[in-house]
């Protein structure tokens, strides 16, 4: 029941924002705020670009709200098509690879200080190998195992079939598998 209520509320705020309620749509950013700023944290590497986009992937979408069609619409959906598109606009501008020092994997405080810096290097080295897929294999390694998305709310957001995200999941963790397996120290054969 309390999901059943909570997406009635957020159906709810949804309906108001698209009327124009300056307040449903905070309420919403509130909402989102945090999921948008990791996926565009995760895409760009960069803690102050990252924040930078989110505020204009929230205002893009405020400024869009009065030629939407909000028939159908599923929120969480079209907010992260347009991170997808800021993101993809960033990459076209700058055109440079971001630095992965600047990026601050998580760490566990209750270890020792050498498994922290393994467990960092190891988280390092799998976002290194991630940046270098295509963008598809990248978004959804990143909706499903970083931000948690179900295969449908993947779907939805890439504008796919769930089918598809499965079999775009599966090249992606095998590609990624074989850049990874192709840099492992000591794979190399003796001849």
């Amino acid at each position: 029941m309390a999901s059943h209520s909570r997406l009635n509320s957020e159906n709810e705020l949804i309906e108001r924002a698209f009327n124009g309620d300056r307040d449903a749509f905070g309420e919403l950013y509130q909402s989102y705020l945090e999921q948008i700023y990791r996926y565009v944290y995760y895409r760009i590497g960069d803690q102050y670009e990252a924040e930078d986009l989110t505020e204009t992937v929230f205002i893009k979408a405020w400024e869009a709200i009065p030629h939407t069609e909000k028939k159908g619409l599923k929120f969480k959906a079209w907010i992260y098509r347009i991170a997808r598109n800021g993101v993809v606009d960033r990459y076209r501008t700058h055109r440079q690879n971001v630095s992965l020092d600047e990026t601050n994997p998580l760490s566990d405080n209750d270890a020792n200080p050498e498994a922290v810096y393994q467990n960092n290097e190891t988280i390092r080295d799998l976002i290194r190998h991630v940046r270098r897929l295509d963008q598809d294999f990248q978004d959804v390694i990143l909706y499903r195992f970083i931000l948690g998305l179900s295969h449908a709310e993947t779907a939805e957001i890439m504008n796919r079939s769930e089918i598809y995200v499965r079999v775009l999941q599966y090249r992606a963790l095998k590609k990624l598998r074989e850049l990874m397996v192709k840099e492992m120290p000591g794979d190399e054969t003796a001849g």
